[in-house]
């Protein structure tokens, strides 16, 4: 599990600063940010590693762990896509009647011999003590069922366990369940195809979709291109990179998955000198960072490929808008889609955005309703990609 970057902890002492958090957390390896939220007393946090292993290390030591007298949840930022996309399926699991005396590391240790459990905990009242309540979030379904018919009725302690489907209304029973930071939305479907996370968070943004719908309508030149596959998609950018000849007064902006810029910086490196593209993703040290956005706010760097978790992070907030923005891939919401435009385009921005036929069943629709309002053209393999997913 050495890709996972981006590390999510929740339950977190009211008391824990940001500055001590990424103190502590630098213990286990070098951390690039941390952004901590706080709402109705759910603290929690994002913390992102430069390296995979620390991450994996700092995940393992501090789940279910006590951070400053809390026992705080700590899981992979893309396991924690996975709960927010299956909180209402059988994944999830009540578990009721517990004995006093186990907690969230007993639950956890008994929940494990069934399958992969991303997340669980017993419910405690303002003395630490048991309210005999807890939850067992599994990776997949069969799991989560095997894990109910062995665990209904079982003796653990005094008690005879009591397990159902976790419902919408037991919410009210736990806390620290939020499961995000601000707003947070996916980057892409958690279905195997995992990419970066794009988080908009509450201190970053006051969130008004409006106003980036309102940037959206008013755009001059916006092409969604259907395309196939990533080869494909480096196609089409070497027909745009003729067509652009981007420079210091026509800059391009291009979003994509982390794993996939190496790719592109073969392409650009066919059209560009290696000093006039750059790229930022999440594990770019800050000094590069700041490198790279200085040197597009000054128009020296003709070309900027963005990750997707940082495309339109606060840090990496650019002095203007790219003349050309490439969606190499698109975001999991039409929310971020409209956000992204309105982070990094204008209404003379000219985006091209890539969109994979098996998006269609997610992102189709309100894409297509909202050209529509605008006026814009919509593409009839748009109208078929959308038709045979509905079908």
């Amino acid at each position: 599990r050495s890709e996972g970057v981006g590390i999510y902890l929740c339950d977190l002492a009211a008391e824990l600063g940001r500055d001590e958090l990424w103190e502590f957390l630098s213990r286990y390896g070098e951390v690039s940010n941390v952004e901590l939220a706080d709402d109705s007393g759910d603290r929690r946090a994002i913390a992102e590693f430069v390296a995979g292993e620390a991450a994996e290390e700092a995940k393992t030591a501090l789940h279910l762990a006590s951070l400053k007298g809390r026992t705080c949840r700590c899981m992979f930022v893309h396991d924690l896509k996975v709960i927010r996309r299956t909180m209402e399926s059988r994944n999830r699991l009540l578990v009721q009647s517990l004995d006093p005396g186990v907690g969230s590391r007993g639950l956890r240790d008994v929940g494990v011999l069934f399958g992969n459990v991303l997340d669980c905990k017993v419910e405690v009242n303002e003395e630490d003590s048991s309210r005999s309540a807890g939850f067992l979030h599994y990776s997949c379904e069969e799991e989560a069922d095997k894990a109910s018919k062995f665990l209904r009725g079982m003796q653990i302690g005094e008690f005879a366990l009591e397990v159902q489907p976790f419902r919408a209304k037991d919410k009210e029973l736990f806390s620290g369940c939020t499961y995000a930071i601000g707003k947070m939305e996916e980057e892409a479907a958690l279905d195997g195809d995992e990419a970066d996370g794009e988080i908009i968070f509450d201190d970053e943004v006051q969130e008004n979709p409006s106003a980036w719908l309102a940037v959206f309508s008013t755009l001059k030149y916006h092409y969604l291109e259907v395309v196939a596959d990533d080869a494909a998609k480096l196609a089409r950018l070497k027909v745009l990179m003729e067509l652009y000849t981007p420079n210091q007064d026509q800059q391009m902006i291009i979003i994509t998955k982390t794993e996939k810029i190496p790719s592109i910086m073969e392409v650009l490196a066919e059209f560009c000198e290696p000093v006039d593209c750059a790229t930022i993703d999440s594990s770019t040290p800050e000094d590069s960072r700041s490198e790279a956005i200085e040197g597009f706010d000054s128009g020296n760097t003709f070309v900027l490929t963005m990750s997707g978790s940082v495309a339109t992070r606060r840090f990496c907030d650019l002095a203007k808008p790219g003349a050309v923005l490439v969606n190499f891939d698109m975001p999991a919401t039409f929310k971020l889609y409209l956000y992204r435009i309105f982070k990094r385009g204008s209404c003379n921005t000219r985006v091209h955005s890539f969109f994979e036929p098996k998006l269609a069943k997610r992102l189709a629709e309100p894409l297509m309703a909202a050209m529509e309002e605008a006026g814009q053209e919509i593409p009839e393999a748009l109208i078929d990609s959308y038709a045979r997913a509905e079908a």
